[in-house]
């Protein structure tokens, strides 16, 4: 991930939200730096998870270099949710301004399911089946965020950066030979 992650609520790599990072940090149960996104709704089919406005952290949204992969953090009835999604895994992306001014949808389209997790307070996270209501994010390869237009079109660019730079070979150059006399012969 650059490091010119600039939008408000798009923090660098390793900084989370002023004021909340332990909190934030021990929710998700990360231990490498995620950079945030700001999100108000989670939209996969006929399913969607609403931000509360009482609650703080009931959804979030996040990138981890670390692991390459998007995730997807739902907090509900004292249980966690998560859906990791590979970066690989994301044939493409699009991104719409909603009928909303300043809002926006962000679209990633998967090429294979995510990974569920449930966990419950300081608990591991454990691996589980798809929780969302009919399983559709294990069927619909289309998932959507809707929230800041800026932030979400930023995301995107990140988001594609990094899918793109995954798909590349290393190349490692090819030393040159170098003949040098052996010591004896120096002069």
């Amino acid at each position: 991930m650059s490091t010119d992650i600039t939008p408000k609520n798009i923090y660098k790599r390793g900084e989370l939200s002023p004021g909340n990072e332990a909190e934030l940090q021990a929710l998700l149960r990360e231990t490498e730096p995620i950079s945030i996104i700001s999100c108000t709704e989670l939209v996969i089919g006929s399913w969607h998870r609403i931000a509360g406005r009482t609650r703080r952290h009931d959804l979030v949204a996040y990138i981890s270099d670390y692991k390459a992969c998007l995730t997807w953090f739902i907090h509900s009835g004292g249980l966690d949710y998560k859906m990791e999604i590979p970066i690989s895994s994301i044939v493409s992306t699009e991104f719409v301004h909603s009928t909303h001014p300043g809002q926006g949808v962000a679209s990633f389209y998967l090429a294979k399911r995510p990974t569920f997790y449930m966990g419950a307070g300081n608990s591991a996270w454990q691996v589980c089946d798809d929780w969302t209501e009919d399983r559709q994010a294990s069927q619909i390869i289309k998932h959507q965020l809707i929230g800041n237009s800026v932030e979400l079109n930023h995301a995107i660019r990140v988001i594609e950066a990094r899918r793109k730079g995954l798909g590349r070979p290393i190349q490692i150059p090819q030393l040159p030979v170098l003949n040098f006399p052996p010591a004896s012969q120096v002069q």
